[in-house]
């Protein structure tokens, strides 16, 4: 069984795995992806999904391999591309031949494709059913098969509230309708459309289903199959226990998550897959309509104001009359009698509201104020996108770190403010609070999206061996960090790098105010604990680099690996091997 051992890297992996941005970073173009299949071969993992192309606008079927259970994909590109959309690749094995059962409704058909060159190459094997089905998956159950699928082409039928069934001696066909057709024909908040993969966990058979009540694709519902015959169907919902997104746009799947696919491991572990997005369906239509909107109000109080100021005034050339048929002249006197009756009532605003007047230059104060306002608005609505953030990329995939801070209870309106701020940040897994001093809070005590830690100050620092070193810290108001870094032998290099932002300039979360009074304590503190403590091997922070190579002269390296900071804005060391890479795990804390 391949096991995760890249120690370079943070563990567990941040989802999302896969990408639209990386599907297209490996050289297929893509702007969407869902509907994510497993198929294994031994310790071989492969996902196939839906990838929108960004070119195309059309469907096909991507696929990608990992070794490692999981944890790291590799694009191996297009599997299937036809003429028409294709979605959700329903990927089975049957008598030694591997088969893909897409969506492919826009075609009017439901067919099945048989690989000739796995994963990448299938060919044609059939129709097995000429009906629009949409998202269908085949169930082997007591010796029959049974195909789940919807359309909505009947009179009667509620567009994704409908289920059919049929079933057959072989997933090839042919196949017979199900007794009880349609088994649902309900509200589509119900979960009746397929939402993955039917399977079975101690004995019982459960089906996937996706509730589209709010937006497309809401969430995942499970139903437990209590009867399934060819003339009997019933099931029931059961509590499907998948860890809701807290932390709104900026979780990769905080608004929506439609699809799930489960399969054992020969390891006899489950892994399952799913699908997410950070936005509701038709975010960036419903942007764009608002960007708009706003455009089309800023141009109407930019024209108030010129009425106001006198800049403005509808007229139409009377010889347009003459010059035009008698229709089109209708039209313009109509057009002139609305721009006249326009000048009269800016005729009217001028003499009501003067310029030169109080009122007049707090108006037109207001409307300026509210013209900046809504096309900062507008810009960001075309523009500005979700406003989501991505986590951290690192070694080719994204990760989730461990934020360690330590305070007291005198800042306890601090940490406060810091932990609901960086709970909700996409990189952060969880925050540990190393307590100093004073009753710890409870974990419940604070607004977080992610689990807070709150463990009692080191045995140590407090120790006999740490009374010289807390006098330092003492005296300076600093440096705690740095002494628990030479109390247990892991001493740092203090690097400046060539440009920095220092947020304490900006943020209450930091009270170093002068950065070189700061930096000057720092170094003070480093020199006197390395002469109390003596000389310890010493390992260099990286910092992201300018790719145009300009900031070289600074001692600083490659890419930022990790930021762990107090809740002075400090940086805490983190874990390291002998080449300064952070390595994976929980801090190994006291208490």
């Amino acid at each position: 069984m391949n096991i995760w051992k890249d120690n370079n890297a943070a563990w567990p992996v941040a989802n999302p795995v896969i990408t639209c941005a990386s599907v297209s970073d490996a050289g297929f173009p893509t702007n969407f992806v869902a509907d994510p299949f497993l198929y294994m071969q031994g310790d071989v993992l492969y996902m196939f999904y839906e990838a929108k192309n960004s070119i195309t606008e059309q469907g096909d079927i991507g696929v990608a391999q990992s070794i490692d259970n999981g944890a790291t994909w590799k694009q191996l590109g297009i599997a299937l591309d036809e003429d028409w959309h294709l979605s959700y690749p329903f990927v089975f094995d049957y008598n030694g031949n591997i088969y893909m059962m897409p969506e492919g409704s826009e075609k009017g058909d439901l067919r099945l494709y048989r690989a000739i060159d796995f994963p990448s190459k299938w060919t044609l094997d059939r129709i097995i059913l000429k009906k629009p089905l949409i998202d269908s998956v085949i169930f082997h159950h007591e010796g029959l098969f049974y195909l789940f699928g919807w359309h909505h082409k009947g009179i009667v039928s509620t567009k994704n509230g409908h289920l059919e069934i049929w079933h057959s001696t072989t997933p090839l066909g042919p196949w017979k309708p199900h007794n009880q057709n349609p088994v649902h024909n309900t509200d589509k908040s119900m979960g009746t459309r397929n939402g993955g993969r039917p399977f079975v966990y101690n004995g019982n058979n459960y089906r996937v289903g996706q509730d589209r009540g709010n937006t497309y694709g809401e969430r995942t519902r499970v139903f437990k199959v209590e009867i399934l015959t060819p003339n009997d169907y019933k099931e029931v919902e059961v509590e499907l226990r998948l860890e809701k997104p807290s932390k709104g746009i900026n979780a990769w799947n905080g608004a929506r998550r439609h699809h799930m696919d489960v399969q054992k491991l020969s390891s006899g572990q489950w892994i399952a897959v799913v699908d997410g997005d950070r936005v509701r369906s038709g975010d960036s239509s419903r942007r764009f309509v608002l960007g708009c909107v706003s455009v089309i109000f800023v141009a109407t109080l930019v024209t108030l104001g010129g009425i106001l100021i006198g800049a403005v005034k509808c007229t139409i050339p009377l010889s347009y009359n003459n010059m035009e048929k008698r229709k089109r002249a209708n039209c313009w006197s109509k057009l002139r009698l609305v721009c006249s009756r326009l000048n009269r009532a800016s005729a009217f605003l001028y003499a009501r509201i003067r310029v030169g007047t109080c009122v007049g230059t707090m108006v037109v104060g207001i409307i300026i104020v509210t013209v900046v306002i809504v096309t900062c608005y507008g810009v960001e609505y075309l523009y500005g996108g979700s406003g989501a953030h991505e986590p951290y990329f690192l070694s080719g995939h994204y990760s989730q770190f461990t934020l360690l801070t330590m305070t007291y209870d005198a800042r306890l309106w601090n940490l406060k403010m810091y932990v609901k701020h960086y709970s909700r940040c996409s990189s952060v897994r969880e925050i540990v609070v190393v307590w100093n001093r004073g009753s710890p809070p409870n974990a419940s005590d604070f607004d977080s999206a992610v689990p807070v830690r709150v463990r009692a100050a080191f045995a140590r620092y407090w120790g006999e061996e740490a009374g010289r070193g807390r006098a330092v810290v003492d005296g300076y108001v600093n440096c705690e960090d740095l002494l628990m870094n030479y109390l247990w032998g892991g001493g740092v290099e203090y690097v400046r790098p060539t440009w920095v932002v220092d947020m304490s300039k900006f943020s209450g979360v930091a009270i170093s105010r002068n950065t070189k009074a700061h930096y000057g304590v720092r170094s003070r503190c480093l020199r006197e604990f390395s002469d109390m403590y003596g000389s310890l091997n010493r390992t260099k922070m990286e910092f992201g680099s300018r790719k145009d190579g300009w900031d070289e002269i600074a001692d600083v390296r490659g890419r930022v690996l990790l930021v762990i900071a107090d809740v002075h804005g400090r940086v805490l060391p983190a874990k390291q091997d002998v080449h300064g890479h952070v390595l994976p795990g929980k801090p190994e804390l006291a208490g």
